[in-house]
């Protein structure tokens, strides 16, 4: 029934439940189909949806029921809009409503909800580790750990024949793995072909091939789309590309945009929505292009469709992530060429002021690896896996190292229970409730 509350709730069923009964459905800790606004709106209905003989009973149990009310996730909006519709009931018990108003005033929006997040009831957040390749080969197992300290177990595997260099990103909380590469007959092909995982259902749904097959590029969320940027094409013999599309979820298609102003693969991008600022924005950084390593800036405009070049980066990166956290970009890792073509792994972290169009150096990086997994949770950016020397695999690591921007301190105590690489990092809410869930098997024990 929580799975289906919202439908459950316009059902002649659900107003034949007890108070008793609807007291424990919204107690359970599972997750459910709607926001917190439309729980206390489904409550509200059921309280006055009985005649007058009855509602005092269901009155009197209503008080106890908003305390499994989760107000901190209902916005100030949303809420007013509910007690205005109340105030207008005439058979609206004012005591319930003077309840109602306490309890908001108190916690509505204290904490907020993740934007991507309909509901936290029954979520947590989970930090994921997405493909690459381990001791055993190249992976499309996807795993995770609600919070440092904790098991890493496995959740799900991509639908896909063994791949890498794919786009990934979140939206709405679901997980969506876009295009790649794989080994057929010791030859790369490169895929169109996008696929989406719901937690809450755990089950994976496939969307709308792209309409340029593509590796090595970047998969970024804005203004509800999903933007592919650049990255290398099997249809021009395997170069690097400056095409780029847009997908819509809505109508599960993908659409053509303005190319980008050079080619280029193994690059990062990140984007800054309309709550920082007043048009939503898509910058692109670094990569590979024709010339070779860049440290080259360009933003998107969403509201005028063009490219336009920003402050370089302070160092020219390629394989590295660029992280929006607040309003500033971080891009972390990577590495760049010397005068002989030598890779040299960049061990700053650097931050990007959007709108000063300025850079700045942030830290140092302990321990600078190849291909690691990075991305944030809050204000804490994440560095899971990698190799510490391009010519060397067995300097391949487990070590997770997460840096606190705010205390500007690093910590390195935790460790990925296998040595991984090339694989990707990203957060998702999800369900508490699957404790089956089989763990990681370590590697046989070694200096990490």
């Amino acid at each position: 029934m929580s799975r289906h509350l919202l439908e459950f709730s316009n059902s002649t069923e659900f107003y034949r439940l007890t108070a008793q009964q609807l007291e424990k459905l919204l107690a359970y800790d599972f997750p459910v189909d709607c926001s917190e606004a439309d729980v206390l709106s489904i409550v509200l209905r059921w309280i006055f949806h009985v005649d007058s003989n009855e509602l005092d009973v269901r009155l009197d149990y209503a008080f106890r029921m908003m305390r499994y009310v989760h107000f901190n996730e209902i916005s100030r909006k949303k809420l007013d809009s509910i007690l205005n519709k109340l105030e207008e009931d005439r058979r609206c018990d004012w005591e319930l409503y003077k309840v109602i108003l306490q309890q908001s005033t108190r916690d509505c929006g204290k904490y907020g909800l993740n934007s991507d997040l309909l509901n936290s009831r029954g979520m947590e957040l989970a930090l994921l580790k997405i493909g690459g390749f381990g001791v055993c080969g190249i992976t499309n197992e996807i795993t995770y750990c609600f919070s440092l300290g904790n098991k890493w177990k496995h959740l799900t595997s991509i639908p896909h024949v063994e791949q890498c260099n794919f786009g990934t990103a979140v939206l709405n909380n679901e997980l969506y793995v876009v295009g790649g590469c794989f080994n057929q007959a010791l030859e790369e092909n490169i895929h169109p072909f996008g696929f989406k995982y719901s937690p809450g259902y755990n089950k994976w749904y496939t969307i709308a091939p792209m309409t340029t097959e593509r590796c090595r590029f970047t998969l970024t969320v804005l203004d509800g789309a999903l933007f592919a940027i650049g990255g290398v094409s099997e249809e021009d013999e395997c170069i690097f590309t400056s095409e780029c599309e847009y997908y819509e979820p809505r109508d599960d298609h993908w659409y053509s945009m303005e190319s980008l102003p050079v080619d280029l693969s193994q690059h990062a991008a990140a984007a800054i929505d309309g709550r920082f600022s007043k048009r939503g924005r898509l910058f692109v950084s670094g990569g590979i292009s024709p010339e070779g390593v860049q440290n080259q800036m360009y933003c998107y405009d969403l509201a005028s469709s063009t490219w336009s070049r920003r402050a370089p980066m302070l160092t020219p990166r390629a394989d590295h992530v660029m992280l929006t956290i607040g309003d500033k970009l971080y891009v972390c890792g990577g590495w760049t060429e010397d005068e002989e073509f030598r890779r040299n792994l960049i061990e700053t972290i650097d931050v990007y002021d959007v709108e000063q169009d300025c850079w700045q150096e942030v830290t140092k990086v302990p321990n600078p690896r190849y291909h690691a997994g990075i991305t944030a949770v809050d204000r804490t950016i994440y560095f899971v896996g990698g190799f510490h020397n391009d010519a060397m695999f067995d300097r391949r690591t487990m070590a997770i190292e997460h840096y606190d921007i705010d205390r500007d301190r690093w910590t390195t105590e935790e460790k990925y229970p296998q040595r991984v690489w090339e694989h990707t990092c990203a957060t998702l809410y999800v369900p508490r409730w699957r404790t089956e869930d089989m763990e990681v098997i370590a590697d046989e024990p070694k200096s990490a």
